[in-house]
């Protein structure tokens, strides 16, 4: 079939080892696999009567089982099974039936299949073709690694917020949120997104060059390590952006109480306390925003450095993800009291969200942070 040596090549690479079992003569057997890519120079071909007297250790040495019996396949299946290798059996007989019930994965072919043997099988190939496993583990790890990117980027998030959000309901005269909206905002809008990209995005182009995964843990010893590192490094950054602001440190200036730019209103009553806090909220939702927009980046492509990634595999997806994202947060800090002014008076609500505009050292602050 056309593109099998391809997808064998491209198995190997991924750490698969393709072997043929057939009842055809050895050398016939040979020829065919030589052809496809799964016999090389120094492989053995074997016959089914020599199965039973191979030591194990010749096993991985094997490329082509010829004139193989049906309970010749459960030896073969069994012999690597010992060698702690996760076994793929495919076939489309009743013979194949009793090999692919003891393999790891049993595979039937959907057109030439018998019922038994797709009783038997875990799964079926509808099209019988070698080309359509190879797509398929192709798809399983790359589904794999989203679904590894997407809880790491929710527990460690959720790991740093829940820190700074439990630490400030003990810290006296200061609260994140100041209203419910600005709540729903954060967990709605501003995680939203971000995580929203990561669904979205590509599945890494080199991932049938890693090597298989034995049981693996989704996230392993070094991979949580790494994500209370991040955490920690992340909220001490958003912890920052509130207190410099709430102690004037990164002070109030003529962008955030409108003498220069009156799309928003705040109130003249305002305290200066009360526009100070103002403007520690939506530091710290700013800062957010950058810091998981670039987290998704950094962690999309663990293996690789961020400049890397985005070379060899700039996704537009992402990239226009990312615009939405920070120019929605810019729309509503500008905007923020005539939304809330326009939802009350349409919907009848208590809308408030009640952020600030920054100038651009308060942005540059925050990209920093």
């Amino acid at each position: 079939r056309i593109g099998v040596k391809e997808s064998v090549d491209i198995c190997k690479s991924a750490g698969i080892k393709v072997v043929m079992i057939t009842g055809d003569h050895p050398a016939t057997a040979k020829t065919i696999a030589s052809e496809m890519g799964i016999f090389k120079d120094r492989d053995l071909v074997v016959e089914g009567s020599e199965i039973k007297e191979l030591r194990h250790k010749f096993f991985k040495e094997v490329s082509v089982f010829a004139r193989v019996e049906p309970l010749d396949k459960e030896i073969i299946v069994r012999n690597y099974q010992k060698e702690d290798k996760v076994v793929a059996m495919t076939g489309d007989g009743i013979n194949d039936a009793l090999a692919l019930k003891l393999a790891n994965a049993g595979i039937a072919m959907g057109i030439t299949g018998t019922d038994i043997a797709k009783e038997t099988a875990d799964m079926i190939i509808s099209d019988d073709n070698f080309t359509s496993i190879e797509k398929g583990v192709r798809i399983g790890r790359g589904l794999f690694s989203k679904i590894r990117t997407i809880i790491y980027f929710f527990i460690c998030l959720n790991i740093m917020e829940a820190a700074i959000f439990f630490g400030y309901e003990f810290y006296p005269g200061f609260d994140i949120f100041k209203s419910n909206w600005q709540h729903i905002y954060i967990f709605g809008i501003v995680h939203s997104l971000p995580s929203l990209a990561l669904v979205v995005d590509t599945h890494p182009k080199d991932i049938m060059n890693e090597p298989p995964r034995n049981e693996e843990e989704i996230l392993n010893k070094y991979m949580w390590l790494m994500l209370l590192i991040q955490a920690f490094l992340m909220g001490i950054g958003l912890v920052l952006a509130i207190e410099l602001t709430r102690n004037g440190i990164i002070p109030l200036n003529g962008w955030n109480t409108n003498e220069f730019f009156q799309l928003s209103y705040i109130p003249h009553n305002t305290s200066h306390k009360e526009l100070s806090d103002m403007k520690a909220r939506t530091m710290f939702m700013t800062t957010l925003y950058i810091v998981e927009t670039f987290f998704i980046w950094t962690i999309r492509r663990p293996n690789k450095s961020l400049i890397k990634s985005f070379k060899e595999e700039f996704s537009i997806i992402l990239v226009i993800i990312s615009l939405v994202t920070i120019s929605l947060h810019i729309l509503v800090i500008m905007f923020s009291y005539e939304l809330n002014k326009s939802i009350n008076e349409t919907l009848g609500l208590n809308f408030q969200l009640n952020f600030m505009f920054l100038s651009a050292t308060d942005w540059l602050i925050c990209i920093l942070l």
